[in-house]
C-alpha cells in the first residue's frame, strides 16, 4: 500500500548557517510530522521535514552536510550510505573497491515506513581505493534543484502495527 502523500506549495527557500531549508504551506493540522519525506512529483528527493507546526512545514535539504539517507546504487543493488555535502552533492560510503560502479548510475533512497522508489543522486565521480584502500571514494550530484521547485510532495511516514490499523512513525 502506498504512502499517504499531500502537496504543498513552497513559500519560501532559504539558507540558514550554511544548510538549505524550504518553509511549505502544510503542517501539523494537515499531519505532517517531523521525519516525513519530500519529495518532487516524479518522486525525486528533496529533503525531510524536520520543524513543524499549524500551517506550516520546515524542511532540510537532502543534500546538507550531516543530512544522511540509507541508499542502493542502480543497476548494482549495491547499499550505499549517502550523505549530504551541500551544494548539491552528496558522498557514497562504505562501496566495497571491487564492486564496479560508474558515472551516470543512480541512487535510491530507502525510508522505513515508506515502500515508494525514491531516487535522489547520480553518480558523477568515482575514485578507486589505492594502496590497499579497501573502499571507493565515489560522489553523487542530487537529481532535484530546490531553487527550481514551486510545490513539492510530502511523504507521510506510517506503519501498519498488528492491530492492522494504521499510525505514525515514531
Amino acid at each position: 500500500m502506498p504512502a499517504a502523500t499531500k502537496t504543498a506549495n513552497i513559500l519560501r527557500a532559504g539558507e540558514e548557517f550554511g544548510n538549505g531549508f524550504l518553509i511549505l504551506d502544510k503542517g501539523t493540522d494537515e499531519g505532517i510530522a517531523e521525519g516525513d519525506i519530500v519529495v518532487t512529483s516524479e518522486r525525486i528527493l528533496v529533503g525531510t521535514v524536520q520543524e513543524t507546526g499549524k500551517g506550516f512545514s520546515k524542511v532540510a535539504l537532502a543534500m546538507n552536510p550531516g543530512q544522511a539517507y540509507d541508499g542502493e546504487i542502480l543497476p548494482l543493488g549495491v547499499h550505499t550510505l549517502l550523505r549530504g555535502l551541500g551544494a548539491g552533492t552528496f558522498s557514497l560510503g562504505l562501496i566495497p573497491g571491487d564492486r564496479i560502479v560508474r558515472r551516470g548510475d543512480l541512487v535510491r533512497v530507502s525510508v522505513i515506513g515508506i515502500s515508494e522508489e525514491i531516487l535522489a543522486a547520480e553518480v558523477a565521480n568515482v575514485k578507486t581505493p589505492g594502496g590497499g584502500g579497501a573502499f571507493q571514494e565515489i560522489y553523487a550530484l542530487a537529481l532535484a534543484d530546490p531553487a527550481r521547485l514551486n510545490v513539492v510532495l510530502i511523504i507521510q511516514k506510517t506503519v501498519i502495527p498488528v492491530s492492522g490499523s494504521p499510525s505514525r512513525m515514531p
